[in-house]
């Protein structure tokens, strides 16, 4: 059922049985959305772990710019995780809060981080195709804030995993790349899109390999992000990337 037609149902509940019991069928019905929205990112995580192939220098598209023992090393580690496979960090319809299953793909990413120390992390946050035209950019870029975060937040240890929010970009696109991405049938983000549910795409930057180079992106920047008619409504930075970090330090 839409939600207009849910909306009348509860009306209806409420003239019939009175307020409570018409909360008590909306916060039913609020519950069940969740779990079907549950249940269908289940679904699709599944099947692009199934049509992804595992990341190897034999088909990276950019292995020629790995050029460092280095960056060989993060790249074999990140081989060796999940985020190669699947990179998206989807969120249920309309929302920005983080679930048990997010936050577990956001301490994989906090780990990593945490793992090399030389390395930064790109959040291109984006909406459903459904949000409003108005609210687009702001809601993509809160979503954007509440990785970064998650991702900047202290352990419970409150030192060891603690991540300088220097070393996260976020990149706001409201539904720019989501409206590319429903119109390609088999894209891995195509079923988020079309759904109008919105997504963060996690990547890795390691440092280039000479002066003019740019960072080097786990996985390879899709090319929808390079069209004319696309640009981050919200950035979190500005100007060039400057390597080697000096981040992590714990107190004395």
């Amino acid at each position: 059922l839409d939600d207009d037609t849910l909306a009348l149902l509860i009306e209806y509940a409420g003239k019939l049985h009175g307020p409570r019991a018409a909360a008590r069928f909306g916060m039913t019905c609020k519950r069940l959305r969740a779990l079907l929205d549950a249940g269908r990112v289940i679904a699709g995580r599944t099947r692009c772990l199934q049509r992804t192939p595992g990341a190897s220098l034999t088909n990276f598209g950019g292995v020629d710019r790995i050029k460092t023992l280095e960056n060989l090393e993060v790249f074999e580690s990140w081989a060796g995780t999940r985020l190669n496979c699947d990179n998206r960090i989807p969120f249920h319809f309309a929302s920005v809060e983080l679930n048990d299953s997010t936050r577990e793909i956001v301490d994989s990413v906090k780990g990593f981080l945490d793992r090399h120390k030389n390395v930064r992390v790109r959040l291109d946050s984006h909406c459903g195709t459904a949000a409003p035209d108005g609210v687009a950019a702001g809601f993509s870029h809160i979503r954007g804030l509440a990785i970064l975060s998650s991702v900047c937040g202290s352990d419970d240890d409150g030192e060891s995993m603690r991540i300088d929010r220097s070393r996260v970009l976020v990149r706001a696109w409201g539904k720019q790349i989501s409206e590319k991405v429903a119109r390609l049938d088999g894209h891995r983000f195509a079923e988020l899109a079309q759904e109008g549910r919105g997504w963060v795409e996690v990547s890795f930057l390691l440092p280039p390999s000479g002066e003019d180079d740019e960072p080097i992106s786990l996985p390879p920047r899709p090319q929808y992000f390079d069209a004319n008619d696309v640009c981050p409504l919200v950035i979190n930075y500005h100007g060039p990337l400057k390597w080697p970090l000096v981040t992590n330090r714990r107190r004395q």
